[in-house]
């Protein structure tokens, strides 16, 4: 009987573990896919409102000349 219960509370860790690792791997994905998400929204906005040239491109590109 002492056995049992030692292997269901055993089974029952492992098994608390697993769920909070489980928990852990989705909110590591999640900001990993938040993280993505920015990158392309940002690259869709710099797309679709491209900025003219800095003065220190400007620069540069008169210094090329």
């Amino acid at each position: 009987m002492l056995r049992s219960e030692a292997a269901i509370a055993a089974a029952k860790e492992r098994a608390e573990r697993i769920r909070e690792e489980e928990h852990q791997l989705r909110l590591e994905k999640s900001r990993l896919n938040g993280i993505r998400s920015a990158k392309i929204r940002r690259a869709v906005w710099e797309d679709s409102f491209p900025q003219p040239p800095s003065a220190l491109d400007r620069l540069a590109d008169k210094i090329r000349r």
